[in-house]
């Protein structure tokens, strides 16, 4: 089955045209995935790296040639509305621009979304490769839609393209792709925090001895004159000591003398 009734399936019986975008990159990769895995659809393959397929780009004739005459920049105007684009190749044969490109996008994940996204924008317009192949040849319309292995297999300029330096993938193929992803977040994610909490160990400990040097400058003077006092009290006690001493040499003393009158 084809990208383009995937697409617009998600987008009539799920997405929603008129549900917020969060909503829709909520439930994306689950929906789009799931779908392509069921009973009927579980060889269904999409071209890898990610492309999309622009058709009825508006051409001119230049000296016999045709060419594009579009007054914007596709790329540059896509690129503005943050879609993760990562070449955009016009498709020309011998007679000059096709009216065709493919627009390739970013190879991970995140890419594959914003293919898909950009698929379904041409979907909810009524512009999708189902209303391509029942427009007329007079339409002014753009028309877009995911490269798919049906698209990938013809033997046209667009086919010819696609198969060169790309290959098709399949959902299970995506899946252990996002599963290896995950799995590498994850582990970062548990080397981060590894990182950080030896760093707040060091930073405690740091801060700690911060705050003792901090209390010791403040203290000195009353370390010092504690110190100070300390030592007068070990004068004094050693003078009381002392003259215990004494007193008690002395009471022996009158004691002996008290003795000898007494005998």
């Amino acid at each position: 089955m084809d990208i383009a009734l995937i697409t617009s399936t998600l987008v009539s019986n799920e997405l929603g045209a008129g549900k917020p975008r969060a909503a829709q990159d909520a439930v994306f990769a689950v929906l789009v995935l799931s779908f392509m895995m069921t009973d009927t659809n579980d060889s269904a393959k999409i071209v890898k790296p990610w492309t999309i397929i622009v058709a009825n780009i508006p051409i001119r004739i230049e000296n016999n040639i045709r060419v594009d005459n579009c007054n914007i920049n596709l790329e540059r105007r896509w690129k503005r509305q943050g879609y993760l684009i990562s070449s955009f190749q016009p498709l020309y044969d011998y007679a000059g621009h096709s009216g065709f490109a493919l627009v390739e996008f970013a190879r991970d994940l995140e890419g594959l979304k914003s293919a898909f996204h950009f698929d379904i924008s041409f979907v909810e317009k009524g512009q999708g490769k189902a209303e391509w192949d029942e427009a007329s040849e007079q339409t002014n319309e753009l028309f877009a839609w995911m490269a798919s292995e049906e698209d990938y297999n013809k033997n046209d300029i667009v086919g010819c393209n696609l198969t060169n330096g790309r290959d098709l993938t399949s959902a299970p193929n995506i899946q252990m792709q996002e599963a290896r992803h995950y799995r590498m977040v994850l582990y970062n994610l548990r080397e981060s925090l590894h990182s950080i909490a030896q760093r707040i160990h060091r930073l405690a400990f740091v801060s700690r001895v911060h705050l003792l040097l901090q209390m010791l400058d403040k203290n000195e003077e009353s370390i010092e004159n504690f110190a100070s006092t300390n030592l007068e009290l070990l004068d004094m006690v050693d003078d009381g000591l002392a003259i215990q001493s004494r007193l008690q040499g002395l009471k022996i003393y009158i004691d002996e003398l008290y003795s000898t009158i007494n005998y």
